[in-house]
């Protein structure tokens, strides 16, 4: 339980563009392996598991051409 003590956390980010589109992979893996892993322990169906994944798959892609347009 949380007793009020503290803990410094001391964070190292890539310095190069290479080594941080890199980075930035590896966490959007992560991210996607989290929420395949919540999808397939949800009580429901393999077909609305299906579903739902395709909807949070188009959710992503529509943020992303949003933040990042391509020309």
């Amino acid at each position: 339980m949380f007793r009020g003590d503290s803990m410094k956390i001391r964070l190292h980010f890539p310095k190069t563009l290479e080594k941080q589109k890199r980075f930035n992979e590896k966490i959007e893996q992560e991210h996607i392996n989290l929420m395949k892993g919540y999808i397939e322990k949800l009580s429901i169906s393999q077909e609305e598991k299906y579903k739902l994944w395709e909807i949070i798959k188009l959710e992503i892609k529509k943020n992303a051409e949003n933040n990042y347009p391509m020309n």
